[in-house]
């Protein structure tokens, strides 16, 4: 009877965890969805002077990636983030933490050149994100928690941008605010730092019960 009563309470909590698994993978979802269709920032309009412009969320998803251009120190730093991402997942925990000091020194060293231009790798946090839902779904939970932070802080690196090239003939735009698309964005990260952070705690209290 007691064994009995005991596997009702293990698939009771599994229930649980896939439901709140769920949960948190369509609500992350759905903010991301939605940021597409929404104003990520304005810009002053190069037509007319003084007029503005929004730039939409699904434009910038297509074509942010060619902010890895912008320098030729972009492409190493991009690569060592990733890196630091792909090690961290896979529990090689020195090597991301070199990768991670190696990126810091990078800005560091070019200062000038790198940081102000540096919130570009934030476009990275839209293929890392996709990454985390499908870590998630497969209650990788280390690898999804892991690569969610990485994701919501790439996502808030994008707040130290001051311009984005628009074309050679206009050269670079200020950015004047952040729209609902931007904010929408970092709630699709932050839903996902929430679920992973607490998807343990079921456990926990289960073990605890158990013993």
């Amino acid at each position: 009877m007691s064994s009995a009563l005991n596997i009702l309470f293990v698939l009771h909590g599994d229930r649980n965890l896939r439901t709140w698994r769920t949960a948190v993978l369509v609500a992350s979802a759905t903010m991301f969805i939605a940021c597409l269709t929404q104003t990520a920032f304005v810009t002053e309009c190069c037509y007319v002077v003084g007029q503005r412009r929004s730039e939409p969320g699904l434009g910038i998803l297509l074509i942010g990636w060619g902010g890895v251009l912008g320098s030729w120190l972009h492409p190493p730093l991009f690569v060592l983030i990733l890196a630091g991402w792909l090690c961290a997942c896979a529990r090689w925990y020195l090597a991301a933490l070199i990768c991670a000091f190696s990126s810091i020194a990078m800005v560091a060293s070019f200062h000038e050149e790198v940081l102000p231009n540096a919130g570009y790798a934030a476009w990275l946090a839209n293929p890392i994100i996709v990454a985390a839902w499908f870590l998630y779904l497969a209650d990788k939970r280390s690898a999804a928690l892991i690569s969610a932070f990485l994701a919501l802080g790439l996502m808030l690196t994008f707040l130290g941008v001051a311009t984005v090239p628009l074309s050679d003939k206009f050269g670079e735009l200020e950015i004047i605010s952040y729209g609902s698309g931007y904010w929408l964005w970092i709630a699709s990260a932050g839903i996902l730092v929430a679920g992973t952070s607490v998807h343990n705690l079921p456990l926990r209290s289960s073990a605890s019960d158990s013993r």
